[in-house]
């Protein structure tokens, strides 16, 4: 038999379809692999910082347990703290400042009134949407400016049930 021979039989050619699908295979489980890897470590990384970042100190999470020991990563309110072109630091009714991070694509509007970033200022009262980062910081999709004139809500004292 010769090799040209051999190259153009159906058995060879079967052969490499054979491996050529074992190798698409074996990306495919590679790249699904990589992909679950880094969901993975970004899970690891955002859980390892969440209660540092978003909820600050917290006592035992079994005594008491009610919903204010769970915090939602993806929005705040509270009174604006400091301001910077890139940053707000809000200190939400239980005292924990928190870090939003502001984007190109962060809204701010005060009723229906579109504002710009620039216009948020120290002692602002603000209700914040966003999604959590990985370095416990909240991305702010939208900023809304909450009327100076609303009276506060009363504090929240930690242990107790939340209306």
């Amino acid at each position: 038999m010769d090799i040209r021979e051999t190259f153009q039989s159906k058995k060879f050619r079967s052969f490499l379809r054979v491996v050529g699908a074992v190798a698409v295979l074996l990306v495919v489980f590679e790249v699904g692999q990589w992909a679950g890897a880094r969901k993975a470590a970004f899970s690891y990384r955002w859980g390892e910082r969440y209660y540092r970042g978003l909820a600050g100190p917290r006592g035992n999470l079994l005594p008491g347990l009610d919903r204010g020991d769970f915090l939602s990563g993806h929005g705040t309110s509270g009174l604006v703290i400091k301001v910077s072109s890139s940053t707000l630091l809000v200190q939400d009714l239980e005292g924990v400042e928190k870090v939003i991070r502001l984007t190109s694509k962060t809204v701010v509007r005060r009723l229906r009134e579109n504002l710009s970033v620039g216009d948020l200022k120290t002692d602002d009262r603000v209700a914040v949407i966003g999604s959590p980062t990985d370095d416990g910081e909240i991305e702010a999709r939208l900023i809304r400016l909450l009327p100076a004139d609303l009276p506060p809500p009363p504090p929240f004292a930690p242990n107790s049930p939340r209306p």
